[in-house]
């Protein structure tokens, strides 16, 4: 959601030479979170070429995952992403009203049992425990996605999240080193410091 409406801020440009790639699976219809979106966008204001994961954002099984990856339409994704020069990534929550929830990603039992793992959130579909280590869960194994590891490779890994309720999984997503940029409000960075 964050990312979505921070295209809005985007001036038109035409950058031909720019590539665009969404860093996660999709969902199946539109939504102010789909990957598949998100990136169109930026693309079209940009002039941009763009590509997408084409899967979903999380697959039936650890298997399927791996089969969905060794397609060489996805690898060749992943390796652009994986040489990317600017990501822009935004976490998630496990609350009531967390948005893989509202959407149907994440059911109750699911977020249940994450929670019981430890999860405070997600980065790329990613359950991370509050000290920035992926939970012990099956969905962590069915993630299609840049893998968060990769992430903080990247020269430029921006976290664009805030509000009280990202606190916690912002500062996941930092002690886990996997992004060295953070946009936020003023109240998320006075309590990531406090």
């Amino acid at each position: 959601r964050t990312l979505h409406w921070s295209v809005r801020a985007l001036r038109r440009r035409d950058l031909p030479n720019l590539t665009v790639v969404a860093l996660l699976g999709g969902i199946g219809r539109g939504s102010e979170i789909n990957m598949y979106e998100t990136a169109a966008r930026v693309a079209e204001t940009l002039g941009a070429q763009c590509y997408y994961l084409a899967a979903p954002a999380f697959a039936a099984s650890s298997a399927m995952r791996d089969m969905l990856l060794a397609q060489a339409g996805l690898r060749e994704v992943l390796d652009r992403a994986r040489r990317a020069d600017i990501a822009l990534v935004s976490v998630g929550t496990l609350g009531p009203t967390a948005t893989n929830r509202r959407i149907g990603l994440l059911g109750d039992t699911e977020t249940a049992e994450l929670v019981a793992a430890g999860a405070v959130g997600d980065l790329l579909c990613t359950f991370l425990d509050r000290d920035g280590r992926p939970v012990d869960h099956p969905l962590n194994t069915c993630s299609v996605g840049l893998p968060v590891p990769d992430l903080a490779t990247l020269p430029a890994a921006v976290l664009a999240s805030g509000g009280a309720e990202k606190v916690t999984m912002v500062r996941a997503a930092l002690v886990g080193g996997y992004v060295n940029h953070l946009i936020t409000d003023e109240g998320t960075a006075e309590a990531l410091v406090g």
